[in-house]
């Protein structure tokens, strides 16, 4: 919560990390969050809902990059990133 909350103060808001799918090999973006002992912590699903974290092969290409940072990283990973997860990076709800 303490770390949370700091994100929140730092303006940091949502954060995410990036993995990739043991059988398609096709990286996804997860919304993540720091827990209270300070380790990031992925949701149980990719902002596209096409795979699980079961389904993750190996270590994390990040983990607890803000919006921009995200985005500068999968411009750099290309093609291998998964459209849907990119479209909803990309994509501003209203409130």
């Amino acid at each position: 919560m303490f770390r949370e909350l700091i994100n929140i103060v730092d303006g940091i808001g949502t954060l995410y990390g990036l993995k990739k799918h043991k059988e398609s090999e096709e990286l996804h973006l997860f919304k993540a969050k720091y827990n209270n002992k300070d380790k990031c912590e992925a949701d149980p699903k990719s902002i596209c809902t096409k795979m699980r974290q079961g389904d993750a092969a190996g270590k994390d290409k990040f983990s607890c990059k803000n919006e921009d940072e995200a985005r500068m990283e999968c411009a750099r990973e290309g093609r291998a990133v998964c459209g849907n997860c990119v479209i909803r990076l990309y994509t501003t709800y209203p409130d």
